[in-house]
């Protein structure tokens, strides 16, 4: 493995048998449901950062796939209070983020091995060791259902999946970024791309990361739902 990257065998498994929460930035999300899961291990991806200024919650992990979206606030981020492993693409931010200046976020470049599109189908890969590669997607969370597979997790919750662009989004701080590429309103289409692909990689290993949606709403009907209140709930009859 090059130096050019990151050695990411220290995660592998080191979360086997856990469940984890994914927090993305559809309209569904509210800062009320991502406080409840400050006590939870999670993942944050893009925009997230937005939700600290209102939030005691910070993210277990946080993933950044996109160089337009690093452009556009990645100095936001790593000015920020979050202390956490930070998972980014080196492929298009060698010039972007200098190495010495992210050591305080412990992160780490891994290889993103980007997939073909052709003749209206999409070939998406798939990693099972992202110490290697990490296969790309039509979204971020491509990359992250790898990283938490990898990582040993069982169960993984979805919030804010909604798979949807053209609801208002619940949250003025998430609603304020503008993206640099204009989302259509049938975007989610393209989003679905990737869970569809999700789906299919994790059936052909048996299942042994299931993915629950725990979205209000939304258009991601490919896993069984279950709201965050009962998720919780059965957690705290369990103790």
């Amino acid at each position: 493995m090059s130096n050019r990257y990151a050695d990411l065998s220290k995660f592998k498994d080191i979360h086997k048998g856990e469940r984890c929460f994914v927090i993305l930035t559809g309209p569904s999300l509210t800062l009320e449901d991502v406080e409840m899961l400050k006590d939870e291990t999670t993942f944050a991806v893009n925009s997230c950062f937005k939700l600290f200024s209102k939030t005691s919650w910070r993210p277990s992990y946080y993933v950044l796939t996109d160089v337009l979206i690093y452009k556009k606030m990645g100095k936001e981020i790593e000015s920020s209070d979050m202390n956490c492993p930070l998972f980014y693409s080196r492929n298009g931010l060698k010039a972007e983020i200098k190495k010495e200046n992210a050591y305080p976020f412990r992160s780490n470049y891994f290889r993103h091995m980007i997939n073909y599109f052709s003749f209206g189908k999409t070939r998406l890969g798939w990693s099972d060791d992202i110490n290697k590669w990490i296969a790309d997607g039509t979204s971020c969370i491509y990359s992250v259902m790898q990283i938490i597979q990898y990582m040993g997790f069982n169960e993984v919750y979805v919030i804010g999946a909604d798979c949807n662009y053209s609801l208002p989004k619940q949250h003025s701080d998430l609603a304020s970024y503008k993206p640099l590429i204009k989302v259509s309103k049938n975007g989610g289409e393209h989003v679905l791309i990737s869970w569809k692909s999700i789906k299919y990689h994790l059936e052909k290993r048996n299942n042994q990361l299931k993915v629950y949606n725990s979205t209000r709403g939304g258009m991601l009907e490919l896993f069984p739902r279950i709201s965050l209140e009962e998720v919780l709930k059965k957690e705290e009859t369990r103790l």
